[in-house]
């Protein structure tokens, strides 16, 4: 079923599941899917550039029924709803020169979900179909290379828009590792504007890194990040994540534990967003 689909849309439908499996549902619903596509950061800086990407995630744990913990990932199918995403996720992509189906034509199939929770919520965050369509044409337009200067051989200010486009490019079309050259060249070329493109791509080269499981990839992205700002709840957070994988228990309750008072320090939607996801992954963070 998912031969068309890219590495990012496949890890999609596998956050997506994962996430329908820790609340207990008997299916992966919409707002499943959507749940595992705001984990996309390529997307989130280009497609959703301007959309509050936690106050959709809280909006969604909000509404989730919260059951006990399905036990097995592998009997969870596709609801009706979900079916109907990807089956429109197909058709967007037929109706462009696309080969494959993406994180991007996934959104639309939700967009156009007519009266699901997933489609209204997008709609008030001001991302509707036609809305998405014409951000994808913006993009696939100021992609066009306009010249030979390579990013890296820059010394005016990075036109970091511009390379995070083209980045989301490689990465849709499943060119993950050029995608990160391109991502440490612009970083290593930065000097002046050193600490602004390290705050504005490596957390995009943090989740392609995660996409295609190089766990000290992720390592060194969020410690470069955590250099710039000691205090990024996002980047202590996933720092967390990844050194727990790598064994590093200990340590990684540290960062989460210090993600998850950042947080909640900072409240809000933004805040409240993330420190549920903290206690959803580490739950020991509010008994510590």
């Amino acid at each position: 079923m998912f031969e068309r689909y890219t590495e990012s849309a496949r890890q999609t439908i596998s956050r997506a599941k994962s996430k329908a499996s820790r609340f207990g549902s008997p299916e992966i619903d919409a707002e499943h899917i959507l749940l595992g596509l705001l984990e996309d950061a390529t997307l989130a800086g280009t497609t959703m550039e301007g959309i509050s990407v936690p106050e959709i995630r809280e909006e969604i744990l909000s509404q989730l029924p919260r059951r006990r913990e399905a036990s097995s990932l592998a009997d969870l199918p596709l609801s009706a709803e979900s079916h109907e995403v990807l089956a429109l996720a197909a058709e967007e992509a037929g109706k462009l020169p696309d080969q494959y189906i993406g994180n991007q034509h996934i959104l639309l199939g939700l967009a156009r979900l007519g009266n699901s929770q997933a489609a209204q919520l997008l709609m008030r965050k001001g991302l509707s179909a036609d809305s998405i369509r014409n951000r994808l044409t913006s993009q696939q337009e100021e992609s066009r290379p306009t010249g030979t200067r390579t990013a890296s051989a820059s010394v005016d200010k990075p036109d970091l828009k511009s390379v995070t486009l083209r980045i989301a490019d490689l990465s849709r079309l499943g060119e993950h590792r050029s995608a990160l050259k391109l991502l440490d060249e612009q970083i290593a070329g930065s000097t002046q504007y050193r600490n602004e493109t390290i705050r504005a791509l490596a957390p995009i080269a943090t989740a392609i890194s995660r996409t295609i499981g190089e766990l000290q990839l992720v390592r060194g992205y969020c410690e470069q990040r955590l250099a710039v700002d000691p205090e990024d709840p996002a980047a202590l957070y996933e720092l967390a994540d990844c050194l727990s994988l790598l064994g590093e228990t200990e340590v990684a309750k540290k960062y989460a534990r210090k993600s998850y008072e950042l947080s909640l320090a900072r409240g809000g939607a933004q805040g409240g967003g993330y420190a549920d996801l903290i206690e959803q992954r580490f739950p020991e963070v509010k008994t510590g």
